[in-house]
């Protein structure tokens, strides 16, 4: 009998189903006593740079910690889950990096709630704001408070009349750019690559995932069909699934316009995009291919070929010309877009799709599109929402401090917008990543890279892209 089966009998049906994460082969025929020492470092070190494998390790060995220092007997079960399931995981085909840094944050997110659990406590969603007027047309809300899901910590930034605009960092930090354009408020932004185990040139790491458009400038196009904030050069901004279909590349001469997005149907006619949430190659046996990193066609072929990780695959008609190396023009509405993803509100109600956002097979970040953990993961997030009146609610939530705030589920984070009256609303990258940072007052989030036990770390990890937010009056 597996070391699963045998927790069966010591545990309520609501822990069993917690212990089906992260599925897979149980190697273990008894419960391991004493547990294994959680080492996976060296493992981790050979998949991702050596201070992302000695980071997950540490966030492991806090969790650990953590777990066994609970007195509530199902902490025990947890702590037994962990260990099993780091065994498996590492004997598993890699890449192993995302999945052990996923493991870590879960058997985290649910020891921590133990002591909140069958509590009188509310929802965190319910929790009160306290607001304070920053300028004309913008507040600041600030949720603090014990709830359900353990302590809770969150900021609102409020905008009766939003503006924004994207960046990318490039090494400069959340207030040098938002003082360089006079702006009210600087949070981080979208996804970029981070922990992938396949990042090849001309990717590298810190580059952006999704569609990142900058005052007209378009750093990244929406290879990835993601909900984007995106707002025209003239007009309030917007909440959408963006991508390449029905829209025109150019080089010089050289023009087409794609139609299809992982659709094989469609490829005897037009141009077809193919990421890799279709699959790690695109379709042979069609006509000429060419492959896009950001706006830069990286490659062409006469059939198939391997699709970039942080890019996608044109698959075009035969007899279609293909277009030389070197950047693309597009013909888009987009004066500012940032993309996140998966959508949390549609018309009021709460719609998270991975799959039609192309959060599937291995399109990065992995978390998100092989999420093991059935969205239970409390964690840092942010997100924003968009009210009938047109007016915005950016959603900083903290997390992954045990003291201060545990975090929230994309679920969680989609019910808080909908209470603070949002109808449309998106996820935007949140754990480690996840900043918030307005004038006058500061950074007002809680950033840090560990497991906070009890005070800060000090570790706070770079942002790599930034939104810039504007009140009435500016």
């Amino acid at each position: 009998m597996s070391w699963l089966k045998q927790l069966r009998p010591r545990v309520s049906a609501q822990v069993w189903e917690k212990l089906q994460a992260f599925p897979g082969p149980t190697l273990r025929s008894t419960i391991p006593d004493p547990l294994p020492h959680l080492q996976v470092h060296t493992v981790l070190a050979a998949e991702v740079n050596e201070d992302q494998a000695a980071l997950f390790q540490r966030r492991l060995l806090a969790t650990d910690a953590l777990l066994q220092s609970q007195a509530h007997p199902t902490a025990a079960a947890f702590r037994i889950a962990l260990a099993c399931r780091c065994e498996e995981i590492l004997a598993a085909p890699g890449p192993h990096a995302a999945r052990i840094r996923a493991l870590a944050d879960y058997y985290a997110s649910l020891g921590a709630q133990l002591p909140y659990q069958n509590s009188d406590l509310p929802q965190p969603w319910d929790l009160p704001a306290q607001w304070q007027a920053l300028q004309a047309g913008s507040r600041l809300g600030r949720i603090v408070g014990d709830s359900v899901l353990g302590p809770t910590r969150i900021h609102l930034l409020e905008l009766d009349t939003p503006r924004f605009s994207a960046h990318l960092c490039k090494g400069r930090t959340l207030p040098e750019i938002a003082a360089q354009q006079g702006a009210l408020a600087a949070s981080s932004g979208g996804f970029f690559l981070y922990s992938e185990a396949d990042i090849a040139a001309p990717s590298q790491r810190g580059d952006p995932v999704g569609m990142l458009v900058s005052e007209g400038q378009v750093h990244s196009l929406p290879l990835l069909a993601r909900a984007a904030l995106w707002a025209p050069k003239h007009g309030p901004p917007r909440i959408e699934r963006t991508t390449l279909s029905g829209l025109q590349l150019r080089q010089g001469d050289w023009h087409c316009r794609v139609a299809g997005h992982n659709d094989p149907s469609t490829l005897d006619q037009d141009p077809t995009l193919f990421n890799r949430a279709w699959g790690p190659v695109s379709l042979d046996g069609w006509g000429p291919s060419f492959a896009l990193v950001d706006h830069q066609v990286v490659s062409v072929a006469n059939g198939a070929q391997r699709i970039p990780l942080n890019g996608a695959v044109i698959a075009l008609p035969k007899g279609h010309p293909l277009p030389e190396l070197g950047a693309l023009g597009i013909q888009a509405p987009w004066h500012n877009a940032m993309a996140g993803g998966p959508s949390l509100l549609r018309d009021g109600q709460l719609q998270i799709e991975r799959a039609p956002e192309d959060f599937a097979g291995t399109a990065p970040p992995i978390t998100f599109s092989a999420d093991e953990t059935f969205d239970q993961n409390l964690l840092p997030r942010l997100g924003v929402g968009i009210r009938p009146n047109g007016s915005l609610v950016l959603a900083c939530v903290d997390g992954r401090n045990l003291k201060h705030a545990l975090g929230l589920t994309l679920h969680g984070l989609a019910k808080l917008l909908r209470r603070q009256g949002c109808t449309q609303a998106m996820n935007l990258d949140g754990g480690s990543s996840k900043r918030l940072w307005v004038r006058e007052l500061g950074g007002v989030d809680l950033p840090d890279t560990e497991m906070v036990t009890a005070g800060a770390s000090g570790r706070v990890r770079p942002v790599r892209s930034a939104m810039l937010w504007y009140g009435g009056e500016q």
